[in-house]
């Protein structure tokens, strides 16, 4: 199979302003607004990491000075005395940190926001000899926003996933993620490679659960979990064999991958149908990572005439072969993450806040039980 590439010219080039305006315009008016797109990069992900322990180092700051303070007031005479003063000047300092902080990457990530994004994907699909639909409704409220889909060299659809949370009223709250879905000349056993590098937990769905996880070779064990239906697990590891996951590690590692009928789903928290350049590549990388390694094991299945695939009771039909349907691939995905819903992972950042939260209130106590 040859390896899909995309030209990424119109994301970022000069376009015509007035065709643009009048796209959006009608984009409007027949879809409703765009959602302000939630796009992280390399550069946003080191400022938040800088942010959180420059947040750190202001509290350990303000504890410090606080214990070097000289003063007349005999309440500070005791270093324990000033130090719980600078715990509790620890909250003003964090309050106003984070405004601060809140504003800052507000003015940083707007200030990135490119114009006219609808019209740019529009014109980057028509490139790649593609088609774009700004949005695309499901069932029980679940969307695709920017949604690109082709037919050559094999079925494809990228877009931008908006499932509504269980409980949620008016889709209020609601996951978000990007994804490729791919559709395949014949079925798969039903196989989920889970990525750690994220905060996704996508549902394993029906016919797998967590004791049915493999094993993989080397290290790959920490940066992947593996699962496969029962009586699959041949078929999982020759699909994902050592040179595979290599190249998952080395360009997508942050993808989740799994295999549902003959439907292959690439997912990620972030949005993949988008103006950068680099999240296209990420798609392209995937995609040769696995492809090429599913032809093989079409071979090799049809090399064992023993071997069936057996999808299971919760297949679904085939979807039409004609890719304009109405009813995108990931409908299919999306209608079993609203029973067995998505979770997220508590991200680092969020455990240490917790954990400081919690240490912090536990040191106020104590200092309060020392000072009576």
């Amino acid at each position: 199979m040859n390896p899909i590439r995309f030209t990424t010219d119109a994301l970022t080039g000069a376009i015509d302003l007035d065709d643009a305006s009048a796209f959006e315009r009608a984009a409007d008016a027949q879809f409703g607004p765009h959602p302000v797109p939630v796009v992280r990069t390399t550069a946003t992900a080191v400022v938040d990491t800088v942010a959180f322990f420059g947040w750190i180092l202001a509290c350990a700051a303000t504890v410090v000075w606080a214990l070097t303070l000289q003063t007349d007031n005999r309440a500070f005479d005791e270093p324990i005395e000033r130090f719980a003063y600078g715990l509790v000047l620890v909250i003003p300092v964090t309050i106003a940190y984070f405004l601060i902080a809140a504003l800052v990457l507000w003015l940083m990530r707007s200030g990135k926001r490119q114009q006219f994004s609808r019209f740019r994907l529009s014109q980057f699909a028509a490139q790649n000899g593609m088609t774009y639909a700004p949005k695309a409704q499901l069932d029980n409220g679940a969307e695709v926003f920017d949604l690109i889909r082709g037919s050559k060299p094999i079925p494809v659809e990228v877009g931008n996933l908006h499932l509504p949370a269980p409980g949620s009223k008016s889709g209020a709250t609601f996951y978000a993620l990007g994804y490729v879905a791919v559709r395949l000349p014949a079925p798969m056993p039903h196989i989920v490679l889970d990525s750690t590098r994220n905060d996704v937990a996508l549902s394993l769905g029906a016919g797998l659960a967590q004791h049915q996880r493999l094993s993989l070779e080397g290290d790959f064990d920490r940066h992947f979990r593996l699962f496969c239906a029962p009586g699959f697990e041949r078929d999982a590891l020759y699909l994902f064999t050592p040179d595979v996951m290599a190249s998952f590690i080395d360009g997508a590692v942050t993808l989740e991958a799994e295999f549902r009928d003959d439907v292959l789903i690439l997912s990620s928290q972030e949005q993949l149908s988008a103006l950068l350049p680099e999240r296209w590549a990420l798609v392209s990388r995937a995609l040769d990572a696995v492809l090429p390694q599913f032809r093989s094991w079409e071979r090799w299945r049809s090399s064992d005439s023993d071997r069936v695939v057996r999808t299971g009771p919760e297949a679904r039909s085939s979807p039409p072969d004609r890719l304009d349907s109405q009813a995108p691939l990931i409908s299919r995905r999306v209608a079993e993450l609203q029973t067995t819903p998505l979770q997220r992972r508590v991200p680092l950042w969020v455990r240490f806040v917790q954990f400081g939260g919690a240490a912090y209130g536990l040191s106020l106590v104590v200092l309060m039980l020392l000072l009576d």
